[in-house]
Order: structure tokens, then C-alpha cells, then sequence
């Protein structure tokens, strides 16, 4: 996996998510509604084409970014970033799809907006359990928004996951990621494929 290119995208996807997810709400008279994740697409694309290692790093590193640029206000006038939901959600979804990428066809879009929102629901729920918690431990911080609101949030990635996924597959060799995928139990020897 190329480091330097999937930072560079992952900082692109960053931007774009901040930039355009409040453009893209679903939200009726001003309230507040399901937006897509632009920057989760990468997280699953990795774990299915690169090694698991590299894959649980960008998925951990891609939630910190999204942590630290999730403010959320807390009592009174000071805003604080709570550090690690997003990034364990992240990892814990990463994870996922790295241990199905056996069975999971890489070269459909569908498949992969499938696997998005998945792997997704399970980051979100992760996410919102975490903040959960972290809310009745400390009152001073402001709810966190509820666990339907975030997988909305999953389900309407699945749109720009279906529409990164062809940036993604030509993006491939910059991100240094190969589309033959990794086997779960890895390769066969050749006596036992009929390879000689």
C-alpha cells in the first residue's frame, strides 16, 4: 500500500466530507437529517484490497481525522473534540470486512456499496456506544446524536460509496492497493491446486 497516496486521498475525502456532508443532509426545515461519509469508502476499500495490517492502520487513522474534526459543544461556551469514538468504529468495521474479503466480489460496485454500509452500521454503532457511555460518565458534554440518525448516515453512504468506487479502481495502483485481493487462509500450495 502506497502511504503516501491514500494520505493524499484520505485528506481529499476528508475535505470533501466536511465541506459537502452539511450540503448533502436529508434534513426538513432546518433540522437535522442523515448525511453520507465520504471518507469511510476509503476505509473499506483498503480492508479489502490491502494487507490487514495497513488496513486496520488507515481505518484507525482515518477515524482520528474524523474525531478531531467532529467538534461537539459542551457546557457552556467551550467546544471540545472527544477523541477515539469514530477511530475504534472505524477499526472495528475494518476488521470486518477484512475477515469477509474472501467472499466479498471486489470488482462489483454494488457489492462494495453493500459492504459499505454494513461495515458502517457497525462503525456507527460502535461510534454511538462509546459516546453513550462517555455521556452518562461525564454530563457536561452535549448528547451525541442518536444511534437512527447515524445509520441513516450508513445507509446514505451507500450512494457515494457506489460512486467512489470507480475513482477508487482508478486510483488503484496510485494507492498502491491490487485488486487480486488477499485469500483468507492465503494460497494453496501447488500440489493441492494443480498448479506444477
Amino acid at each position: 500500500m502506497n502511504r503516501l497516496g491514500t494520505f493524499i486521498v484520505g485528506y481529499i475525502l476528508l475535505a470533501l466530507e466536511l465541506s459537502l456532508r452539511p450540503e448533502l443532509m436529508l434534513a426538513s426545515s432546518g433540522g437535522v437529517g442523515p448525511s453520507p461519509l465520504f471518507l469511510f469508502p476509503l476505509v473499506v476499500f483498503a480492508a479489502l484490497n490491502a494487507p490487514l495490517s495497513a488496513a486496520l492502520w488507515t481505518a484507525g487513522l482515518a477515524g482520528l481525522a474524523v474525531d478531531l474534526a467532529a467538534v461537539r459543544p459542551a457546557a457552556g461556551t467551550v467546544a471540545m473534540a472527544t477523541i477515539g469514538p469514530t477511530a475504534l468504529g472505524y477499526l472495528a468495521a475494518a476488521y470486518f470486512v477484512a475477515l469477509l474479503r474472501g467472499m466479498i466480489i471486489k470488482r462489483s460496485a454494488l457489492a462494495f456499496g453493500f459492504t459499505c454500509v454494513v461495515s458502517a452500521i457497525i462503525a456507527q454503532i460502535v461510534a454511538a456506544s462509546i459516546l453513550l457511555i462517555r455521556g452518562l460518565l461525564d454530563t457536561q458534554l452535549a448528547p451525541p446524536p442518536g444511534l437512527w440518525l447515524r445509520l441513516g448516515d450508513a445507509l446514505y453512504t451507500a450512494l457515494t460509496a457506489v460512486l467512489l468506487f470507480y475513482a477508487f479502481r482508478s486510483l488503484a495502483a496510485i494507492l498502491g492497493m491490487s485488486e487480486s485481493g488477499h485469500r483468507r487462509f492465503g494460497d494453496f500450495p501447488a500440489s493441492m491446486s494443480g498448479r506444477r
